[in-house]
C-alpha cells in the first residue's frame, strides 16, 4: 500500500473573514429574495382562496351521489337449495 500523505490547507485571517462576509451575503441576499417573491405572491394566493371559498364546488352530503344505483333483492340460499338447482 503506497504511503499517503495528508495535506492541511492554511487560510489566512482575512481570508477567513472575506469568505464569512462574502456568506453571509449571500443568505441575506438569498432571504430577501425569497420574501420578496412572497410577499408578491400572497395577494394573487389570497385572491384564489377566496374565490374558490366563494364560488368553489361544495362537498356533497354523503348518499347524494349522482352515480347510478344499484338496487336488487337478496337471499340467503342453503346448501340443499344450492344443489337442487344445480340437477335442474
Amino acid at each position: 500500500m503506497p504511503p499517503f500523505r495528508i495535506r492541511i490547507v492554511q487560510i489566512s485571517r482575512w481570508q477567513l473573514i472575506l469568505a464569512t462576509v462574502i456568506l453571509v451575503t449571500l443568505v441575506a441576499a438569498f432571504f430577501v429574495l425569497a420574501l420578496g417573491i412572497f410577499l408578491i405572491l400572497l395577494p394573487f394566493a389570497l385572491a384564489a382562496a377566496a374565490l374558490a371559498w366563494f364560488f368553489g364546488a361544495r362537498p356533497r352530503a354523503p348518499g347524494r351521489g349522482d352515480g347510478p344505483t344499484i338496487d336488487g333483492e337478496y337471499r340467503v340460499l342453503d346448501r340443499k337449495s344450492i344443489e337442487k338447482d344445480r340437477h335442474d
